[in-house]
């Protein structure tokens, strides 16, 4: 029974310890987490694939209910994500979630494959199993100059029992982890 529990905790927890390691800095100035200025962050959505499919299909097919709440969904991640960074990033580049007047710089979050996780996974097992996954880039501009680029492949959520919440957690955690990606980087480019 004790080699049984221990194999099932492995299969839990290895993943997503392997998920999470897939944040990368690709090019640009990765300093600009330390810029003192303010960011409007985007999420561009036009190309994501939703469990496999183009994210429009995915919502129509799961009815009209799901394709009206994906534009508050969105806002929610953005706030998440808008909390969390300035929290993570005090001293540094502040992320607003409205464009106001001479704000140039956004952060967009380019979102490519998203699974929105399983609820079953997530209430029976718990410890991060069933969570969303979510492959992004993530790019700072001036006006339309890339400033700086990070990939991220499979990031995970937490366990939550809806597809909101674990939409919810993910941006929280990529905001966290942009940061201090963003933060490693820029120790090794000065």
């Amino acid at each position: 029974m004790k080699h049984l529990f221990l194999a099932l905790a492995m299969l839990v927890f290895a993943p997503k310890a392997m998920a999470d390691s897939d944040m990368n800095f690709i090019r640009g100035n990765a300093c600009i987490v330390n810029d003192n200025r303010k960011c409007v962050v985007e999420v561009d959505y036009s190309d994501l694939n939703i469990e496999g499919k183009p994210y429009m299909q995915y919502l129509q097919e799961r009815g009209e209910e799901n394709v009206r709440d994906w534009s508050s969904d969105m806002e929610s991640c953005v706030s998440q994500f808008v909390e969390k960074w300035n929290n993570d990033n005090k001293d540094g580049l502040k992320a607003i979630a409205e464009k106001d007047e001479g704000t140039p710089l956004r952060l967009v979050v380019k979102m490519k494959r998203l699974h929105l996780g399983i609820a079953a996974l997530a209430v029976v097992i718990g410890f991060g199993a069933g969570g969303a996954n979510l492959s992004c880039d993530v790019e700072i501009f001036d006006g339309d100059k890339e400033i700086s680029k990070l990939r991220i492949d499979e990031l995970t959520s937490s366990s939550e029992y809806t597809e909101t919440k674990r939409l919810r957690s993910i941006f929280k955690k990529l905001a966290s982890r942009s940061v201090k990606c963003l933060k490693k980087a820029c120790k090794k480019q000065k």
